[in-house]
């Protein structure tokens, strides 16, 4: 701290900003922007449980009684999901709700 007129404050450098170099506000706002988009594509999804995991992985059956058809048969993941798990169903994509979160695209058959 310094005094100056007798008043105590803060010595300021004449070299800083106030509000920090331009390249700081630039990122700032790129992340406060990510943050923004990201939010409602998250907010999009629905939680639901599968029911019954048929076909090696490929037809999965929620509880909420939503079908889907995991796309192009890549059932490598999804033939290991198992029934009574939470999943994130978000548009065209089924998130399992594990350590990995493993995605798959998928059809809405009904």
């Amino acid at each position: 701290m310094c005094t100056q007129s007798g008043k105590l404050g803060v010595a300021r450098s004449p070299f800083v900003k106030p509000f920090g170099d331009d390249a700081m506000i630039a990122r700032a706002a790129i992340v406060l922007s990510a943050v923004a988009f990201a939010a409602p594509a998250f907010a999009a999804c629905d939680e639901d449980t599968l029911e019954t995991v048929s076909d090696g992985g490929e037809i999965l059956v929620m509880q909420s009684g939503h079908v889907y058809q995991v796309e192009g048969g890549v059932t490598v993941d999804t033939r290991l999901w198992l029934p009574a798990e939470d999943v994130l169903i978000c548009g065209d994509e089924i998130i399992y709700k594990d350590e990995d979160g493993e995605r798959a695209s998928v059809t809405l058959l009904r």
